[in-house]
């Protein structure tokens, strides 16, 4: 009561010394944790005031994750962080068998993006600990989830090496060639040896391990490879159909599948057959994250047609998803349509941009430059010439075709800078 009155005063020296007077009286180390790590916080003296909220943290398990949001909130700055590193460090070092320093260690570089440093931690406590790879794989996948490939590439193999759990080695087995796989489709031009080796990678996964849980899905992420980047459409649909088919096979893996088919009959112009398998898993999954792709794949496909009230009125719906993504490309997209729709009621210019863009979506790059190139000489003035200019620029990345795609973005930042694209675009030079 002594201490929170001269806080109330902000004589807060007073305050630190009542509850220093009360720890000794009552010969308890962590007596007051909290309530001084409050005090040191008012008195900018950091290290003290982390001291404090480990001690805190220690008292029970359920208050590391209140500790982790204060940490949080309130060490923005590096040097901060580095001082919660090094006691951090420290501790380990004085208490090797007390987790919670490590457990921390390895949440605090994974707040920094420090993938490597939060798995060199994650392998000492497996080591230490016998977690047999438990700690291990989530620090694989949230590296894998923020496009850290070759982490995640060594993150897995550890656990291929070393882990006797056989759950754990099957997901790290699929999951090294998966992160493989996003690694090649993000470097251009595209490696289409090292994309035909991944799906022999993949089949070796399904011989050795047979058809379960783990390599359904792969055999999914191969299929996709075949159709997308190998121009190999029948090997794709006969294995879609195969896990389509494949018994006990889980509803969520199915609905994936059919979208995954009607994706390939896009690809092969057959718009119809795409829009029942889309609507069957719109049906089949209504208000859930596959049924809101299927409907936002229905959308796209009433958008390459050239049928845009069709194509908003399941965007509108959309746009409330919970899914952050699905509603952020069903807004894009709206917003593609109303802003380029609006003084044209003829909609003529946009339903040729759209029939390219499903160009696009069928891999007929150099056609669809062709025609890129042609409507920004039939309508150089057009709303949609920043569009135009950027989806040029990424055919042209992809390519490896940088001088041009830059001249590209050039005319994005020089004349359309203050369109929704100038900013992506200066964005995107930069990192060209």
């Amino acid at each position: 009561q002594v201490s929170q009155y001269f806080i109330n005063k902000r004589f807060y020296d007073f305050s630190l010394k009542a509850l220093k007077a009360s720890r000794q009286s009552s010969k308890t180390l962590d007596q007051h944790a909290l309530e001084l790590a409050n005090v040191y916080r008012f008195l900018g003296r950091k290290t003290e005031m982390i001291e404090e909220y480990l001690l805190f943290a220690r008292q029970r398990p359920n208050n590391l994750n209140y500790i982790k949001n204060i940490f949080q909130s309130l060490l923005k700055e590096e040097k901060d962080i580095i001082t919660l590193q090094s006691i951090l460090i420290e501790k380990i070092q004085k208490e090797p068998n007390e987790i919670m320093f490590a457990e921390l260690l390895i949440w605090v570089n994974l707040q920094q993006k420090n993938f490597y440093g939060a798995f060199v931690q994650a392998r000492s406590l497996d080591k230490r600990f016998n977690q047999d790879g438990k700690n291990v794989i989530e620090i694989g996948r949230i590296a894998l989830q923020n496009k850290s490939y070759d982490n995640a590439i060594k993150i897995y193999q550890y656990v291929i090496d070393n882990s006797k759990n056989q759950n754990y080695y099957h997901l790290a087995r699929r999951q090294v060639i998966f992160a493989r796989e996003e690694k090649l489709k993000n470097i251009f031009p595209l490696d289409h040896d090292a994309l035909k080796q991944l799906t022999v990678d993949y089949q070796l996964l399904i011989d050795e391990l047979g058809q379960n849980q783990y390599t359904l899905g792969a055999y999914r992420n191969k299929a996709f490879l075949h159709a997308f980047y190998l121009d190999e459409k029948d090997t794709a649909v006969y294995i879609l159909n195969k896990i389509i088919d494949t018994p006990r096979v889980s509803n969520d893996l199915k609905s994936e599948c059919k979208l995954d088919l009607g994706d390939i009959y896009l690809l092969t112009g057959e718009g119809w057959e795409a829009t029942l398998l889309y609507s069957q898993v719109e049906k089949a999954n209504k208000d859930s994250k596959l049924g809101y792709s299927a409907k936002l794949k229905n959308a796209r496909l009433n958008y390459f047609k050239g049928e845009f009230e069709l194509a908003k009125s399941h965007l509108d719906i959309l746009k409330l998803a919970t899914t952050r993504e699905i509603a952020n490309d069903a807004l894009s997209l709206s917003i593609l349509i109303q802003n380029n729709t609006v003084f044209d009621t003829s909609d003529f210019v946009m339903k040729e941009y759209a029939s390219i863009e499903l160009l696009l979506f069928q891999n007929k790059k150099k056609q669809a430059l062709m025609q890129f190139a042609g409507m920004l000489e039939n309508y150089p003035n057009h709303s949609l010439a920043d569009e135009i200019y950027w989806q040029m620029a990424a055919i042209n990345l992809e390519q490896g075709n940088f001088e041009v795609a830059l001249s590209q973005l050039n005319e994005i930042t020089s004349k359309h800078s203050t369109d929704i694209l100038g900013d992506d675009a200066m964005f995107l030079t930069a990192r060209v």
